[in-house]
């Protein structure tokens, strides 16, 4: 048997699925997304540290990565990677705009 525990409100949770095979990994006191209690929070790997829900329905979405491009040198180097990547013109320039805001801000 796997635990989990919610992040916002503390609740634990268990099931037999792995945290990969969770069909709602989903806190039902809360709805915020639950993580394995095995997880140390002060890991410095790849962890949940934002809950992403769709402005459209505000149904969770899992398997993204958040990037806080205001705080992160990696994060806006992203920005620049992924407006290189993408065939989405006006995508790309906003992209770059807003890391070369954010660039000059953070070399004030």
């Amino acid at each position: 048997m796997n635990e989990y525990i919610c992040p916002n409100c503390k609740t634990r949770s268990y099931s037999s699925a792995t945290y990969e095979n969770l069909k709602d990994p989903v806190c039902g006191e809360c709805g915020a997304i639950v993580v394995p209690a095995s997880e140390p929070e002060e890991r410095d790997g790849l962890k949940i540290k934002y809950n992403v829900f769709k402005v459209e329905n505000g149904e969770p979405v899992f398997d993204c990565f958040v990037l806080r491009p205001d705080r992160d040198p990696a994060a806006r180097a992203a920005l620049r990677a992924y407006a290189a990547a993408t065939q989405n013109a006006d995508l790309a320039a906003d992209l770059l705009a807003w890391a070369e805001r954010l660039e000059q801000e953070a070399a004030k």
